[in-house]
């Protein structure tokens, strides 16, 4: 009876340390996932800021309030590179995932023509030509960037629903661990221990 209590005690102790491991590796995961996701998300909205920058001024670029702010394409550059090097060190370091490789990879594309091209206009600003080929640059990679940014959002999201679905099968399993541990302890310990009272009582 002692060895069932003891063994007991040690399953049940593992299970409850196992358990909270669990919960504090899906913790970080899913930090890492939302952050992410996020700062993917974050990277659409860049995209559409600049071009919608590029084809505002070129539309009032001959009316006489012209008017282009360097100074915010410049934040929003800066923002755009700092992101897009946060994902392909998370993908590098934290995913390593082959889809999301090869859309980074396809993407690098587009953001390196973008990039590029607004460098130029921020180090160019009065050169009309360079204001030409940045909204060259834009018209033609900006769509192409957000498409697959779009991909590169979807395939993180599953990623973080896969995960989702592995700790909910390992919750179960544990739930179900701890479960007959419990009928275990209680047909083979508690029950044999009270009725041992009843016996005594009868020879009494």
């Amino acid at each position: 009876m002692k060895q069932k209590v003891i063994s007991s005690f040690i399953v049940f102790t593992l299970i409850v340390i196992f358990n909270q491991i669990l919960f504090h590796i899906d913790i970080k995961n899913q930090s890492y996932d939302a952050e992410v996701i996020n700062k993917a998300g974050r990277q659409r909205m860049r995209s559409q800021q600049i071009t919608k920058m590029a084809l505002y001024a070129d539309e009032v670029k001959n009316s006489s309030f012209y008017y282009f702010d360097m100074k915010t394409l410049g934040e929003i550059i800066v923002d755009f590179k700092e992101v897009n090097a946060f994902l392909e060190y998370m993908n590098t370091t934290h995913y390593k995932h082959e889809i999301l490789d090869s859309l980074q990879t396809q993407n690098k594309v587009y953001f390196d023509k973008i990039v590029a091209s607004s460098d130029y206009i921020l180090k160019n600003q009065d050169d009309a030509a360079a204001f030409k080929s940045f909204l060259i640059a834009i018209k033609s990679n900006e769509a192409n960037f957000l498409k697959t940014m779009n991909t590169i959002v979807a395939e993180y999201q599953k990623i973080s629903e896969k995960k989702l679905h592995r700790l909910e099968k390992l919750q179960f399993f544990f739930n179900a661990i701890s479960l007959l541990l419990l009928f275990y302890i209680l047909f083979t310990i508690i029950i044999p221990l009270l009725k041992v009272p009843r016996i005594r009582a009868r020879f009494n």
